[in-house]
């Protein structure tokens, strides 16, 4: 009995682990400095945490083998709508592609009807037809071949 006693006192005797926090905190200056309290902001800093968008989660480390997480909001990119002038500009090439195509069609009509050996004619400021003879003819297959290449780019 006396021997379990003993062994009893012993065991109270001996340093048990302290469960309260201790926090090892480097300093502005490079020195470590172990406490009771967390690391102030400064400490932080010259530990490696971060303030802001930096990183998503900055590490503090407190104490060997245990890094706490400080978990950080970060910043989301702005996606802007589309600019009024943008959206005009666009649509002005598009039209302008498309006023290109109908240009290169007619182009391409025209050629094709001058070309064939039918009669051609135009109005005139009356209303009146007016037939393009054989010489005629071969200015306007010249400029309605421009036109094409022109055109049809």
């Amino acid at each position: 009995m006396t021997k379990t006693i003993v062994l009893c006192l012993l065991a109270l005797s001996l340093p048990t682990p302290v469960s309260a926090g201790l926090y090892r905190c480097k300093q502005i200056d490079g020195r470590t400095r172990f406490q009771d309290v967390p690391c102030s902001t400064e400490a932080a800093r010259a530990n490696g945490a971060v303030d802001g968008a930096d990183s998503a989660a900055s590490a503090l480390s407190i104490s060997p083998g245990i890094t706490v997480y400080k978990h950080t909001k970060q910043a989301q990119p702005v996606v802007e709508p589309p600019r009024a002038e943008d959206r005009v500009s666009a649509l002005n090439r598009k039209l302008d592609a498309h006023n290109k195509a109908v240009d290169c069609d007619q182009a391409r009509h025209n050629l094709g009807v001058l070309s064939e050996q039918r009669p051609v004619y135009r109005y005139d400021d009356k209303g009146e037809r007016q037939y393009i003879d054989d010489a005629d003819r071969e200015r306007e297959v010249v400029v309605a071949r421009q036109r094409v290449s022109q055109s049809c780019k």
